[in-house]
């Protein structure tokens, strides 16, 4: 059972802090999605130990911003195309956690862009034309 943790106006920053430094506290309490933006914003982490019904899209697309490779926490729904995008811009890795589904060729080309290793996530089937542009890119 989680608590609800009430904010006085004072301090923000010490509060924000205190989660900063003992990050798994998240799972206990609800905090506002502000707050929640607040600590994923200086530590995208965060967001694993954040419950998943508190985790809205302002939220992921904050830490996934912070911390690409995130998205892995993330689930599904949450995964919009927007989401999708601002990870594999922070980490061409990320393509790994997107399902296929999500995948379309700007978000492959941004992926293998930042990390030309990501190329093994793009399904050749479907986007031969990303494998091309990574092999003149990187052969």
């Amino acid at each position: 059972m989680t608590k609800k943790l009430v904010w006085d106006g004072n301090n923000r920053e010490e509060f924000i802090n205190n989660f900063i430094r003992d990050i798994e506290s998240l799972q206990k309490y609800t905090l506002t999605e502000d707050m929640y933006i607040d600590i994923v914003r200086r530590n995208g982490c965060a967001i694993q130990y954040i419950a998943k019904k508190n985790q809205t899209r302002k939220i992921c697309l904050e830490a996934v911003r912070e911390w690409g490779i995130v998205i892995k926490c993330i689930k599904n729904r949450n995964k919009t195309r927007k989401i999708c995008l601002e990870a594999v811009k922070q980490c061409g890795y990320a393509l790994k956690f997107i399902p296929d589904i999500n995948q379309n060729f700007e978000l492959c080309l941004e992926a293998i862009k930042q990390n030309k290793y990501s190329i093994k996530f793009v399904n050749k089937n479907k986007f031969p034309e990303i494998h091309e542009i990574w092999n003149i890119m990187y052969e």
